[in-house]
């Protein structure tokens, strides 16, 4: 059987990394959205809550003569976020900082998400924060960046 992507691997991948990563016991990662809204600390894999409907970015190109190989390159969009009940933005920052610290370990720990693809690694991320009535909350939006060949015989 071909194959035609190798998102659907990266993304379990990526989300079995974080589940297992010891600096992130007792951070809830999420396939996707979280359900419902938490507090403490999550981080998601393929959500953005920028763009909620968009989990990956990219796209593919012939890598041969025949089209038979192909090279495929794109973004999973990923979020983490910590919250209190406090107003000590610093703190929030700084756990915030944290969280994606241990992302960007897991991520380098494998950077072929077990076989998944030839190459993953960390890209661009933008830090969000909030503070209001319940507390402050700080969060980064980030991506990580996958390429791939795919080959297929007939």
């Amino acid at each position: 059987m071909a194959t035609t992507s190798t998102i659907p691997a990266a993304i379990a991948r990526l989300v079995a990394l974080f589940k297992a990563r010891p600096g992130l016991a007792g951070v809830d990662v999420h396939d996707g959205p979280p359900m419902q809204a938490g507090s403490g600390d999550y981080i998601c894999v393929g959500h953005d809550p920028a763009d909620p409907l968009t989990a990956v970015e990219g796209g593919q190109t012939p890598a041969s003569l025949g089209n038979r190989a192909r090279e495929e390159v794109y973004a999973v969009l990923c979020s983490l976020a910590t919250a209190s009940g406090d107003t000590d933005m610093g703190a929030r920052r700084t756990r915030a900082m944290a969280l994606f610290a241990e992302v960007e370990a897991a991520v380098r720990a494998d950077v072929t998400l077990a076989g998944a693809v030839r190459t993953a690694q960390v890209g661009d991320y933008t830090l969000v924060q909030e503070q209001s009535r319940n507390g402050s909350a700080a969060g980064l939006r980030f991506r990580i960046t996958c390429a791939a060949r795919l080959t297929t015989t007939i």
